[in-house]
């Protein structure tokens, strides 16, 4: 049986998201001292028993995400402006992401740059995928896109009552989950969703 690669990449797309909320719970259940209403999230990969875990899982969420990134380049048979800047932009983000698991908030340079980072290139790039969807007539999941993109910013702009910025930080990426977990089904569903009648 031949090894389906898009398929896996979509499996990744679906999977990454409960790896990244599993791992994040394990590290809060060991973090007995966190105050979600207190803290950001980067300190549970910065002390304690459970850094190991919330650091790991964001390296690993990561690789599953550039996994299902390259998938989906690879998913889009018209290779123009937009669809380069998307794919390039969601795999910049997928590499932020990663940094911020290797190089935990301790050193606060290198560390709060990628955080930045991935906050911003993943609503950029999926934005930037629905508007090439949009101009390649695909409407209904470049408004998904194009909405998620702008709810995702949206939370990480609100004027929140907390002290802390774990809370923000977890409902800013829970659109970006949603998004994810909702193109892999579709593709999944539909493998040829997006070559269908796909001209500008």
């Amino acid at each position: 049986m031949k090894f389906n690669t898009l398929v896996f990449s979509r499996i990744c797309g679906l999977a990454a998201p409960f790896v990244a909320l599993t791992f994040t719970r394990i590290a809060y259940q060991k973090s007995p001292w966190f105050q979600w209403t207190k803290e950001n999230l980067s300190l549970l990969g910065l002390e304690g028993p459970g850094k190991i875990f919330f650091n790991g899982g964001l390296v690993l969420t990561a690789i599953l995400t550039m996994i299902f990134i390259i998938g989906l380049g690879k998913s889009l048979p018209l290779w123009q402006t937009l669809e380069r800047l998307g794919i390039l932009t969601l795999s910049l983000g997928s590499v932020a992401l990663a940094i911020i698991g290797l190089v935990p908030r301790s050193h606060a340079l290198p560390h709060n740059i990628a955080s930045g980072a991935f906050f911003i290139l993943m609503p950029l790039g999926v934005f930037t995928l629905g508007l090439s969807l949009a101009k390649y007539g695909k409407l209904t999941l470049a408004i998904f896109s194009l909405a998620t993109a702008i709810l995702i910013i949206g939370l990480q702009l609100a004027p929140w009552p907390w002290q802390g910025g774990a809370i923000p930080q977890l409902l800013s990426m829970l659109p970006w989950s949603v998004w994810m977990i909702s193109v892999a089904i579709i593709l999944l569903l539909k493998p040829n969703l997006l070559s269908e009648q796909l001209r500008p």
